[in-house]
C-alpha cells in the first residue's frame, strides 16, 4: 500500500488538495484500512486457527498461569506482577483500560488490534493522572500491562500478536505502536516465565 501511494503521492496530493505530512498519512491510512477490510478480515480467523497449531504449547501455558492468577484477590495479584504502591497505584482496578483490552478480540482488522493497544496506554495513563501520577515510566507501565491481560479474558492472544508480527510490516509497526506492541509481547512472556509451581507453593504455605 505504501509503495503504491508514495509512487501515486504527487498526483494524490494534487487531486485532493492535500499538502501536510499528517493528512497525508491519514489517506495512508484510510487505503490501508480498505485493503485490510478486503484482503485480510475475512482470512484473519484463519489465520489465527492455523498458526494456533504451532503455538498451542505456549498458549494453553499462558491460559494456565492466567487462570492461577485470578484465583487470587486482585491486591494480592498486584502484589504478584510488582504494581507500584507510589500514590495508590497498586489500589487502581483499571477499569478503563480492561475493558479497552477486551476489545483487542472483538476487533477483526489487524491495523485496529494495535490501535485497541495504544487505546489501552492513553487509558493507563489518563487513569495514572487521575491518581496524580502524571511520570508513569516502563518500569510502572510493564507490571499494569500485565495486569490487565489478566483481567481482561482474551482468547489467544500469544497467538494473535504473533499472527500481527507475521502480517504487518515493520513500516507499519513502526514508532508508538511498535513501542506498544513489543510491551504487550513482554508483559505476555512475562507470564509465561512465571515460575507457577514456585508461586503456588507460596500461597498454600
Amino acid at each position: 500500500v505504501r509503495d503504491i501511494s508514495v509512487s501515486r503521492r504527487e498526483m494524490l496530493l494534487d487531486e485532493s488538495g492535500v499538502r501536510s505530512a499528517d493528512h497525508w498519512e491519514k489517506i495512508v491510512s484510510h487505503i490501508r484500512l480498505c485493503v485490510e477490510r478486503v484482503v485480510l478480515a475475512p482470512i484473519f480467523s484463519r489465520l489465527i486457527l492455523q498458526t494456533l497449531r504451532e503455538t498451542a504449547e505456549q498458549e494453553c501455558a499462558l491460559q494456565e498461569r492466567i487462570g492461577i492468577l485470578k484465583r487470587d484477590p486482585k491486591s494480592k495479584l498486584v502484589q504478584v506482577l510488582g504494581i507500584p504502591k507510589r500514590k495508590n497505584l497498586d489500589r487502581c482496578l483499571w477499569h478503563g483500560a480492561v475493558a479497552t483490552l477486551k476489545t483487542f478480540d472483538v476487533v477483526s482488522m489487524p491495523s485496529l488490534k494495535v490501535g485497541v493497544l495504544l487505546g489501552v496506554k492513553d487509558e493507563i495513563f489518563r487513569e495514572a493522572s487521575e491518581l496524580g501520577v502524571d511520570d508513569l515510566n516502563a518500569d510502572d507501565f510493564l507490571p499494569i500491562m500485565t495486569f490487565l491481560i489478566c483481567c481482561a479474558g482474551l482468547r489467544h492472544p500469544w497467538t494473535t500478536v504473533t499472527v500481527l508480527r507475521q502480517i504487518l510490516g515493520d513500516d507499519f509497526v513502526s514508532g508508538e505502536a511498535a513501542y506498544y506492541l513489543t510491551t504487550f509481547e513482554i508483559a505476555l512472556n512475562h507470564l509465561l516465565q512465571l515460575d507457577i509451581t514456585t508461586y503456588m507453593q507460596h500461597l498454600s504455605s
